[in-house]
């Protein structure tokens, strides 16, 4: 016996067929798929022919299962810049996440000494907050950014 699982997307559009031939699997995990989406799958199996190469074939499809795929965390912040705009500020300039999986609330910058000591972080609200100005830097220090996107999921 095999089974065969197809894949449609919220409009009926098939997006994906899978085929599972191993004997006693019951269990499959699926990839591919968008973050927060809602598709459905529906299953049938099929069964080889007998010795006389009489029966066989493939059965109905199950109802249709609606599944709503979670979300995931934001793609890496890149496109980062800082440039020092007085001897203790500094500008951080940056670009939307390629993949924000959801909503971004805002961004949280966290600023490290030359020893990966935690000194600050910042906090910008804001989804379109593309730059901001971190203050209160030691004049002639060297220090080190990291940059989180925070989100939220939306079904």
């Amino acid at each position: 016996t095999k089974y065969e699982v197809v894949v449609y997307d919220s409009s009926n559009k098939l997006l994906k067929t899978y085929t599972e031939t191993k004997r006693g699997v019951y269990s499959s995990v699926l990839n591919g798929f968008q973050p927060f989406t809602t598709v459905s799958l529906a299953i049938r199996a099929y069964t080889q022919p007998n010795t006389d190469n009489k029966g066989g074939g493939f059965g109905g499809f199950s109802p249709e299962i609606p599944v709503t795929l979670k979300g995931a965390e934001p793609s890496v912040p890149n496109h980062i810049t800082a440039t020092a705009v007085n001897p203790t500020a500094v500008q951080i300039d940056r670009k939307a996440p390629l993949i924000s999986n959801g909503e971004i609330t805002k961004y949280q910058e966290s600023l490290y000494d030359s020893k990966g000591v935690l000194q600050n972080t910042y906090t910008e609200k804001g989804r379109d907050v593309y730059s901001s100005v971190l203050n209160r830097f030691q004049p002639f220090t060297i220090a080190y950014l990291a940059v989180l996107y925070h989100f939220t999921l939306s079904f």
